[in-house]
């Protein structure tokens, strides 16, 4: 059934949910950090279908019934029935898609802050505990650490604990002046310092491991710095898979659905396409109810992309990049929808091709090498992920409008939208 058999507004009303994730020239940023309720904001520099060339008016408003759109691979899209989106030939309208249309998913953008500002850091005047951030302490070392406590750690008003048993990873965190003691000194590692809590409340880090979010002035950082961020938060939460079936896949596990979701966003960034789960827990000896908890799975060629950019600093698991095939190192198997209207002058060897119209990204690359083609090289070069829709919904959502004097494109969660 198609949406615009069940819902009506007005066609000149354009929304797009504020918590939606866009890159502007400071890299990835919440639609809602920079637009507030009655206020008209200004973004420049906005990155659309050809990179960065737009420019956008946006104000908010409140409680407008909008369209929620749902891949199989777990990216969704909240916005107006009247948004057009990309689906990899034309611009088609939202109320117009179908469950089972494919839709390509941006990457490879590679657009990044300035750095972390903390110049307006201001802890409690009174630390009985002292540790203090300065300028100099805003390294990769830092990053990493700010990565394994998302994944592993928690805080309070005065201390900072880190739950793990690597080796590694032990080792690290008492350079960085955790200490272990008393029953648990072999899996709990503790920082006292009530200045490290205020700058952590401060970066948006929240208390509690189904609330966590990705912390708020993170956004702003440069590549190396979000690198080494990744790097202690898949140490900590992640998994590379060492069974040679599963070909170093990658997985990140956590309670928060949210945190997951901005997770898969951010990587996109670094050329990484991912896949959301939900996976009910049964209830254990230890754990007397069943649980909720989201899997973000990386695998194939974007596995690999991963080892190569982000990668583990756990010995253990970086490893495990060896049991990726070398056919997965070198273009993505995902299925693409081509115009073959645009192919008519290029034989296609029907030996293996079964659909005309959805070959692989993989075969694509293979056609050109064998026999360049102008669209094909095109294609090669949009940097698409196709994933069909799961569900398509509505609700009630905060949202921004979006008022503008031409047509242009821009990115939103991965989806590319015009307006």
């Amino acid at each position: 059934m198609s949406l615009s058999q069940i819902i009506t507004t007005s066609e000149n009303d354009v929304y797009i949910a504020s918590n939606t994730l866009i890159i502007d020239e400071n890299g990835l940023t919440k639609i809602s950090d920079i637009s507030n309720f009655n206020t008209t904001s200004y973004l420049k520099n906005v990155y659309g279908f050809n990179g960065i060339d737009n420019e956008i008016q946006t104000y908010c408003t409140k409680n407008k019934k909008i369209i929620k759109i749902t891949l199989s691979f777990g990216y969704t899209l909240e916005c107006s029935q009247s948004n057009n989106i990309w689906n990899g030939i034309k611009w088609i309208q939202a109320k117009n898609l179908n469950i089972n249309d494919l839709l390509p998913i941006q990457y490879g953008q590679n657009v990044w802050g300035d750095g972390l500002d903390i110049s307006d850091f201001k802890p409690r005047k009174r630390c009985k505990y002292k540790y203090s951030i300065a300028k100099n302490d805003i390294n990769d070392d830092l990053f990493y650490l700010l990565g394994l406590i998302q994944g592993d750690g928690c805080y309070g008003e005065r201390s900072v604990t880190v739950a793990n048993i690597d080796i590694e990873i032990i080792e690290f965190l008492h350079k960085s002046k955790f200490k272990s003691h008393g029953k648990r000194k072999k899996t709990h590692h503790t920082l006292s310092s009530t200045e490290f809590c205020d700058f952590l409340k401060y970066l948006g880090f929240k208390k509690g491991s189904k609330f966590k979010t990705f912390p708020k002035k993170l956004f702003q950082c440069t590549k190396n710095q979000m690198r080494a961020f990744l790097q202690g938060l898949f140490d900590a939460d992640g998994t590379s898979n060492s069974n040679k079936t599963k070909r170093g896949n990658i997985k990140l596990v956590s309670t928060c659905y949210e945190l997951i979701q901005e997770i898969q966003i951010i990587l996109l960034n670094f050329g990484i396409t991912s896949s959301i789960t939900k996976e009910e827990k049964p209830p254990t000896k230890k754990v007397k109810v069943s649980s909720i908890i989201y899997n973000l799975e990386i695998g194939g060629y974007f596995a690999y992309i991963f080892y190569q950019e982000i990668g583990f600093r756990l010995t253990r698991k970086q490893k495990h990049v060896e049991f990726i095939v070398d056919r997965c190192k070198d273009e993505s198997g995902n299925i693409y929808p081509i115009d073959s209207n645009k192919l008519k002058d290029y034989l296609l060897p029907k030996n293996i091709i079964s659909n005309s119209k959805r070959i692989s990204r993989r075969l694509i690359k293979f056609l050109y090498n064998r026999k360049p083609h102008t669209y094909l090289e095109e294609l090669l070069k949009e940097k698409l992920f196709y994933s069909p829709i799961k569900n398509i919904e509505i609700h009630d959502q905060e949202v921004s409008c979006f008022t503008i004097t031409k047509k242009y494109s821009f990115f939103a969660n991965g989806f590319i939208l015009q307006i």
